[in-house]
């Protein structure tokens, strides 16, 4: 049910592993797409406005109203978008953020960086983000609440090759590794 598009040469001689590690993409796209973890002490929420800029270099904005039908809400090509997330749960929260795309392609947006404390978001606290909307389709935001930091970014990069987390990850991180594999660990 994804939109993915890829051309392949049939003459190839790798058409069959690039087949192949493309469905491993739209196997852990989905797989992340999906997952829901649920636990009562996290109640971190997620919402997205449009911005009208009143004054760029002054950072004066007013925010507009968003179509929304059926929980998807409508932005147009070329608007600047304001996500903030809140952490409304009893524990503090370790936030990643990923935009799942419309050609089928996972970005991790929180973390920046491999290894920084910053998407740490305490209870009661709320952080904002803001960027222009530059791709036509239907593009999805899942925010993730963990008690330890997660990074996803080697896995979606790289297909886990990179093991800048070697050592350190947790089972999200080595079952989503796994997908790639295909190693029956622990």
């Amino acid at each position: 049910g994804n939109i993915c598009s890829e051309q392949f040469d049939l003459n190839d001689e790798g058409f069959q592993m690039k087949v192949a590690e493309k469905l491993k993409d739209l196997f852990i796209y989905n797989l992340l797409l999906n997952i829901e973890l649920t636990d009562k002490l996290y109640g971190v929420e997620i919402d997205v406005q449009i911005i009208n800029w009143i004054n760029i270099e002054s950072k004066k904005y007013k925010l507009s109203a968003l179509n929304e039908i059926s929980g998807i809400k409508s932005i147009n090509c070329g608007d600047t978008i304001k996500l903030t997330i809140t952490n409304q749960g009893d524990i503090n929260a370790y936030i990643t953020l990923l935009n799942f795309a419309p050609n089928g392609t996972i970005k991790q947006v929180v973390p920046k960086t491999d290894r920084n404390e910053s998407n740490l978001l305490p209870k009661g606290n709320v952080t904002e983000m803001g960027f222009i909307c530059n791709e036509p389709g239907l593009d999805i935001y899942k925010v993730f609440a963990t008690k330890e930091f997660i990074n996803f970014r080697p896995i979606i990069t790289s297909r886990g090759l990179e093991k800048s987390t070697k050592g350190l990850m947790n089972p999200l991180e080595e079952l989503l590794l796994n997908g790639y594999s295909g190693s029956k660990g622990n």
